[in-house]
């Protein structure tokens, strides 16, 4: 019989995507003396994650003496995964580095290896604690189950906190401060990431991705107000997904952009406050950490919080925080969340929400009137295009039930949200399918704010 020392895995492995998950424990069994030795190993999955495979072509990785890490891609949920290891081969597992889907299929690969090689299907994911195994061990029968465990946000490496004197750490800044009118606007989630982590804010994909966000966001006030974008170290999906915190690290980042706006670019100027889903969640807590100051709130023309909900709770506490309830009133918010009918709440329609009618701008439950859409305007991320200049829908609603802002178009035709939320929530149109309508908005607002600050 063979004598092992220090078998004792360690769970490191964290889920990434929708939910978290851990795995139970793994029995490796010895064939050649039907010793059963207990390993504690880790795997994830994912739901509503789109596939993005980090290391690939990983389903042969050799171990001879020395710690690897095994990653193989694959997609849905890991049942089960039989490991073939020689003789004193070492496995064991890093961090999570893979965002992908893991497989439902049960894999076993049998055949005797007599080589240091380690092989793993390319269904699967294998990850192994820190902790390493030097054996004999001819077969290890790996089974995930789907027990959650907690994650913190002391495990999440931030990078340094963006210096926003330096031009490079703002998506937008204009050329020019000629409009009498400032707008401070923050970009939706733009970043996948690699598991739970934060925005690097000086990858210059990723910065160019929030340039191409927040330029056809902010389209809507074009030629009506200087455009100021911080770029900031916003939460992955996972992480928004996984930790109730996640949300700590960028809106401070937030708080401190818009400090240094006030206090190198206003100039005493009104302003516009927005953003949209990510960006729509900062805005509101800087609306409810900074404007209890009546001066801030007297500069304040509106703020369009977009793709996120103010509650009856969010009101209630800070009283200084008012909703929109007509085309022009000012100093306020305008909000809404776009979906089919009878779609139910989601992760950004909270019970209890607020809302605004983009057409009609009412806050009851009657129909727009079809004369009064201007139309939408499409536009595609992934090539920075305008896709579409179209009438997709006739009237909008606020449903009764849900205060959703309901419309009448096949979701079939509109499936950019769907990677991240269930078919019927219109999440990525909340700028698009009422563009034309909140550009001609900005106007009246600007209009009405000196009307009554002459």
């Amino acid at each position: 019989m063979f004598k092992f020392k220090n078998y004792v895995m360690l769970l490191t492995l964290i889920f990434i995507g929708q939910f978290i998950y851990a795995a139970d424990t793994i029995v490796t069994e010895n064939k050649e003396d039907n010793t059963s030795i207990p390993v504690t190993v880790s795997s994830f999955t994912t739901s509503d994650m789109p596939t993005k495979t980090i290391v690939s072509n990983a389903d042969a990785i050799t171990s001879s003496d020395t710690t690897k890490t095994i990653i193989a891609p694959s997609s849905d949920t890991t049942k089960s995964v039989v490991i073939n290891v020689s003789s004193n081969s070492t496995v064991a597992v890093s961090s999570p580095t893979v965002v992908t889907y893991v497989s439902t299929d049960t894999i076993k690969n049998t055949a005797p290896i007599t080589s240091n090689t380690i092989n793993v299907s390319s269904s699967s994911i294998v990850k192994i604690s820190t902790q390493s195994i030097t054996s004999s061990l001819n077969v290890s029968t790996v089974t995930i189950s789907t027990q959650p465990i907690a994650f913190s946000i002391e495990n999440i490496t931030v990078t340094p906190q963006p210096d926003y004197s330096k031009q490079e750490r703002w998506a937008l800044l204009p050329d020019k401060q000629d409009a009498k009118v400032d707008v401070f606007y923050i970009y939706p989630t733009i970043f996948i990431g690699n598991g739970p982590e934060y925005m690097d804010v000086t990858n210059t994909e990723l910065k160019e991705r929030a340039k191409n966000q927040a330029t056809f966001d902010t389209g809507i006030f074009k030629g009506q107000a200087n455009i100021y974008a911080p770029l900031y170290r916003q939460a992955s999906i996972a992480l928004l997904q996984s930790s109730k915190d996640a949300t700590i690290t960028s809106f401070e980042d937030v708080k401190r952009a818009f400090d240094y706006y006030m206090k190198h670019y206003n100039k005493g100027k009104p302003f516009f406050l927005a953003g949209f889903s990510q960006g729509s969640m900062a805005i509101l807590d800087l609306l409810k950490n900074k404007f209890h100051d009546k001066d801030l709130r007297n500069k304040l023309i509106a703020a369009y919080i977009i793709g996120y909900s103010i509650t009856d709770e969010d009101l209630s506490k800070y009283p200084y925080l008012k909703m929109a309830e007509s085309a022009d009133d000012i100093g306020v918010i305008i909000s809404y969340n776009t979906q089919i009918a009878n779609n139910g709440y989601s992760s950004v329609l909270k019970k209890n929400s607020k809302a605004i009618n983009p057409i009609s701008w009412k806050t009851n439950n009657k129909p727009s009137k079809e004369k009064q859409y201007r139309g939408a305007v499409i536009f595609d991320l992934s090539s920075n295009k305008i896709v579409s200049l179209s009438r997709p829908l006739k009237v909008a609603y606020l449903e009764i039930e849900t205060n959703a802002l309901v419309v009448d178009v096949n979701p079939t035709n509109y499936t950019a949200s769907q990677t991240i939320f269930p078919a019927g929530v219109l999440h990525m149109y909340d700028y698009m399918f009422f563009y034309n309508n909140l550009q001609e908005n900005v106007s009246e607002r600007i209009n009405n704010y000196f009307k009554k600050h002459k």
